[in-house]
């Protein structure tokens, strides 16, 4: 499955209690069913440029939790910012 992706550039880091980095990107997700695109935090700083991508979307399970995988690597560009 594929989902149409805004990826606006912006992020935020923040330091855990043991001094660990982490990396979180706003994107903005359209999701079938839904009228609005929702905004997500991706965990980790995204290789792509700012703007509009369909990207393969999977499901998974890890540790009995339920979760989504983009897959960033094979996103198509839909329009590019700049």
């Amino acid at each position: 499955m594929k989902v149409k992706i805004l990826v606006t550039g912006s992020r935020r880091e923040i330091t855990s209690a043991n001094g660990r980095k982490h990396i979180f990107s706003d994107i903005w997700v359209t999701f079938p069913g839904l009228p609005y695109p929702a905004q997500v935090d991706h965990y980790g700083a995204l290789d792509i440029p700012a703007g509009e991508y369909d990207v393969p979307l999977t499901f998974e399970v890890r540790d009995r939790r339920a979760g989504l995988r983009f897959d960033f690597s094979s996103a198509t560009p839909v329009k590019v910012a700049g």
